[in-house]
């Protein structure tokens, strides 16, 4: 039997760099979400220490295969949150964008008073309350809408 071999266009280097780039993502991921959870009331304050260690370790991982801390850049990536589905249409996506203006705001809403920032705190107070009034429109749109098909004849 003939010996194969997979060719990549990718290469060892890159393919370790991305490797590394996920074990931070779903350390930072991890811990985030629980940190968000512990805030609200919730979460595993217990596995603080364990998930802060398991990103230490992941950093260190991460020097060691590729010679140098992930870029600011990657770092936001890797814990950006989601965005809005782009396979929605319509009005369906226009809400998802709203809904995902709305939980940024509230994100900013729960660091700022955690910081005591005040005038970010209101900005982002403006933001949530300007976002879910646009949401409140777009629903009610999209009832007048289905309204209007059931009672026009066919």
């Amino acid at each position: 039997m003939p010996h194969l071999t997979v060719a990549s266009e990718r290469s060892e280097k890159e393919i370790k760099e991305q490797q590394a780039a996920e074990e931070i993502e779903f350390a930072l991921v991890e811990l985030t979400a629980n940190l968000m959870r512990v805030v609200r009331g919730a979460g595993a304050p217990h596995r603080i220490v364990a998930q802060l260690n398991a990103c230490a370790a992941a950093f260190r991982a991460y020097f060691d295969d590729v010679g140098h801390m992930p870029s600011a850049s990657l770092l936001a990536t890797l814990i950006r949150m989601p965005g809005a589905d782009r396979t929605l249409e319509g009005d369906r996506y226009e809400e998802a964008l709203v809904n995902h203006s709305v939980y940024r705001a509230v994100l900013q809403i729960v660091a700022s008073s955690l910081m005591n920032q005040n005038l970010h705190h209101e900005s982002a107070l403006n933001d949530l309350q300007t976002h879910l009034l646009m949401r409140e429109e777009l629903q009610n749109a999209r009832r007048r809408r289905a309204a209007q098909e059931t009672s026009t004849p066919r």
